[in-house]
């Protein structure tokens, strides 16, 4: 069924400078060092290589911005995985830059792909959890805007059942086709013939992001026992399907054997290992065209995905450690970036639109305009910086649906997961009551020691712990109710619903 909504006129948005007592936390914390216009569908370490020769950059390239949902760095062979689930992307990041270590500011796509979108965490930007009211505030100004407004055609193709026009993730698209579900191969199709649609004198921004990475793991029939023969006896894709047990008894309750989480784990591998295989025949595809081969492209996710650890099995949203908010990105730019290199500094997704904006050359925000992100182009050209990046995130909220989960203690706002990263450093705090720090469970993880996050050291650095609690406290009183805007009130239309059913994200 299509969705088609009016785009609002451009108006004059409102900036905001950052809180200056965020900033005196962060520096605090830093000092530890250590569905379109017609139509929508709607049911700095590591060598580098010099560059290979390649034609003058063109003064306003076309610019790709993959996004594969619930994909974690994890598991890509770029990022030091044992299995090739994505040898395309390797061989991108063998041209063009890998960043290593990159925080997400959510794990969940609402607010994380607001903030990718705005360079603003979600403590700023007002996206919530996924529930049935969220709202994307259109008095933002996103990234989309900055290529629309420097005369690019604008083309989003997007399947994920958050991600709709009503709540305001079409701003700036000229051409927005939405699905709440759907396949890489049909969507990448999409998009191609979207793009062929623009004058050729007309460079565009694209949007491609597909979801065939989330629960349930959907591989090409050719992939689906790639890297284990039984892994489409999954017990796990099973009890998602048919749901013979609740959702939430799945994800916090339900104790798959050692042999079934391998089983899943390899069917999540092969799904990334299709998507890999339609991004290597899209991207090519693109390339091919006329002034394609001078293309900005740039891959990334908006969270990964707990495969049973940490207590956590098959979904993302609930919790923040390195499984869930470790996501890859990835840019490959022919003649405006170095080949091979890789950044081993950490950096946050709400640095990827400043980033994006200045290697294309145009402008992300007005005048005054502040964002919580920063461009890494300084890091890819080896230039040291006197701090590091604080990072910061905040899980989704308690709700009636996944009421078994055992670590969230308070409802609403108060009780997400939060937790605050310096550079080796990395902090969670989950709230047991109210608007009470004090009472806040702990976690500390030295990161350079226990990647894999198995031993909390709160206890032994009682310094590091009440300097990132404090920063973190500061970073919390900056939260910022949504910008009002004229959109109309949401109503989730049926099709969302059957997608938000099919993706566990409500009851059947």
């Amino acid at each position: 069924m299509a969705e088609v909504s009016a785009r609002p006129a451009p108006r004059r948005r409102r900036r905001r400078a950052l809180v200056s007592v965020v900033v005196a936390a962060v520096l605090g914390a830093c000092a530890l060092g250590g569905c379109d216009r017609g139509a929508r569908d709607d049911p700095g370490a590591g060598a580098a290589r010099p560059a290979a020769p390649a034609p003058a950059p063109a003064a306003r390239p076309n610019v790709l911005l993959v996004v594969v949902d619930t994909l974690s760095a994890r598991h890509l062979d770029a990022y030091g995985y044992d299995r090739p689930t994505a040898p395309f992307l390797s061989s991108e990041a063998k041209q063009g830059v890998l960043f290593e270590d990159v925080t997400a500011s959510a794990p969940f796509t609402a607010s994380s792909v607001a903030s990718l979108f705005t360079g603003l965490d979600g403590m700023h930007h007002g996206v919530g959890g996924h529930v049935d009211s969220l709202r994307f505030s259109r008095a933002h100004r996103t990234l989309t805007e900055a290529f629309r407004d420097a005369g690019y055609a604008t083309v989003g193709v997007v399947t994920n059942p958050w991600l709709t026009a009503q709540r305001g993730y079409d701003q700036g698209f000229g051409v927005y086709h939405h699905r709440g579900s759907g396949h890489a191969p049909d969507r990448a199709k999409l998009l191609l013939d979207e793009l062929a649609k623009v004058p050729a004198a007309q460079p565009w921004f694209a949007w491609l992001h597909v979801i065939d990475v989330h629960m349930p793991y959907s591989p090409s029939a050719a992939n689906l026992n790639r890297f284990d023969a039984q892994a489409s006896a999954s017990l796990a894709l099973e009890h998602f399907v048919k749901r013979p047990i609740s959702i939430d008894t799945m994800f916090f309750e339900y104790r798959y054997s050692a042999e079934d989480i391998a089983r899943t784990r390899a069917l999540y591998d092969a799904a990334i290992l299709s998507v890999d295989e339609v991004l290597r025949d899209t991207v090519g595809a693109l390339r091919a065209r006329p002034g394609g081969e001078g293309m900005i492209v740039v891959y990334t996710s908006d969270h990964g995905e707990s495969l049973c650890e940490h207590g956590l099995c098959w979904s993302h949203e609930f919790a923040l450690y390195q499984d869930l908010v470790a996501v890859p990105w990835i840019v490959r730019a022919p003649g405006r970036l170095p080949e091979g290199k890789r950044v081993a500094t950490p950096v946050r997704a709400i640095d990827l639109a400043p980033t994006v904006a200045e290697l294309s050359g145009v402008t992300l925000g007005g005048p005054g305009a502040t964002t919580d992100g920063s461009s890494a182009l300084p890091l890819v050209r080896g230039q040291p910086e006197p701090l590091p990046r604080v990072a910061f995130a905040e899980s989704g909220p308690w709700r009636d649906r996944y009421k078994k989960n055992p670590r969230l203690f308070v409802h609403g706002d108060e009780g997400r997961w939060k937790m605050v990263r310096d550079g080796r450093w990395k902090l969670i705090a989950i709230p047991h009551q109210p608007n009470d720090p004090p009472s806040d469970e702990l976690e500390l993880y030295d990161l350079a020691a226990d990647p894999g996050e198995t031993r909390n050291v709160a206890s032994e650095n009682p310094e590091v712990v009440a300097r990132l609690h404090g920063a973190m406290a500061e970073w919390v009183r900056t939260r910022r109710a949504p910008p009002p805007d004229d959109a109309p009130p949401l109503a989730v239309s049926p099709e969302e619903r059957e997608a938000l059913q099919s993706l566990g994200y409500a009851a059947q």
